[in-house]
C-alpha cells in the first residue's frame, strides 16, 4: 500500500502531496526572480522559510528549481534590509550555498501532532519520510510575509476541504488521499489562522464515509486501518486545539 507506518504522513500518497505543495511554493518563488522590492523580498523570505522546513531538495544545487531560487535571492537582496536581521542571515546563508547548515537544524512539533503525523515509532530510514526542520520565525514577521503564509494556508484548506468531499479518496485515504500531505503541513505551518470548524467537518465526513463501508475481514488490513484511523482522529483533535482561540 506504500505505507511504512500508521502516521498520517507515513505513506507514499501523503508524501507525494507534500511534494506538490513544495512545487507550488517553488512556482511562487520563480515569479519573484525578475523583480525586486520590499514586498517581494518579504514574500521570498516567507516562501524560503516554508520550504526550509520540509523540502530539502528545493535547496539542492542539482535541482531544476535551484537556479531560480538563487536568481530571486540575488535580485531581492537590495531589499533584505527591510527584514529582521536574523531573516537576512538565513537568506544570505541560502544565497551563499550553505543551506545544508539550515536544513540540519531539527524542528520541534507538539508531541500529539508528531504522533498523529509519524505514529508511535521512530522513522526507520525510509527515504520518502522527511523530518521537519527548524522554523525561522523572523522570516514570517513582516506583514507581507504573514499575509503570504496565510494565503498558502488558505489554499491548503481549500484543497483539503475538496479532498474530504471526495468519497472515493476518503474511503481509501492512505492510498488515495493526496490531500493528506496538505493536511499534515497544515498542522505544522505557523503563523496562520484556520477556522477549527473545518476539522470537525472533515472528521464528520470521514466518519460518515467509513461507517458506510462494508469491508471483508482481513487481519492485516483491519489492524492497519484501526491504527491509522486512530492517528487521523488524533490529527483532527490537534487541528481543533491548535486553531481554537483561547
Amino acid at each position: 500500500m506504500g505505507a511504512w507506518g500508521y502516521g498520517v504522513l507515513q505513506n507514499d500518497t501523503a508524501q507525494d502531496g507534500i511534494c506538490d505543495v513544495a512545487n507550488t511554493i517553488e512556482e511562487h518563488i520563480c515569479k519573484l526572480k525578475k523583480k525586486g522590492s520590499i514586498d517581494s523580498a518579504a514574500v521570498l523570505g516567507a516562501a524560503t522559510g516554508i520550504l526550509l522546513q520540509f523540502s530539502p531538495y528545493s535547496f539542492n544545487p542539482e535541482s531544476d528549481f535551484y537556479p531560480d531560487l538563487v536568481e530571486a535571492l540575488k535580485n531581492n537582496k537590495p531589499f533584505f534590509s527591510a527584514l529582521p536581521t536574523k531573516a537576512v542571515r538565513v537568506l544570505e546563508t541560502v544565497l551563499e550555498g550553505k543551506s545544508e547548515t539550515l536544513l540540519e537544524r531539527p524542528g520541534t512539533l507538539d508531541k500529539d501532532i508528531n504522533k498523529a503525523l509519524k505514529g508511535d515509532e521512530e522513522p526507520k530510514g525510509f527515504i520518502m519520510e522527511k523530518d521537519f526542520s527548524y522554523r525561522d520565525n523572523e522570516l514570517f514577521s513582516h506583514p507581507v510575509a504573514r499575509q503570504y503564509i496565510q494565503e498558502v494556508v488558505d489554499d491548503l484548506v481549500a484543497e483539503i476541504d475538496e479532498g474530504f468531499k471526495d468519497e472515493e479518496q476518503v474511503s481509501d485515504i492512505s492510498r488515495e488521499g493526496y490531500f493528506m500531505g496538505a493536511f499534515g503541513l497544515l498542522l505544522m505551518l505557523e503563523p496562520c489562522k484556520v477556522d477549527p470548524e473545518y476539522f470537525l467537518q472533515w472528521q464528520n465526513r470521514f466518519n460518515k464515509v467509513w461507517q458506510s463501508l462494508d469491508f471483508e475481514p482481513d487481519e492485516l488490513e483491519d489492524e492497519f486501518n484501526a491504527l491509522y484511523n486512530a492517528n487521523l482522529h488524533l490529527a483532527f483533535d490537534c487541528g481543533i486545539k491548535k486553531f481554537t482561540v483561547a
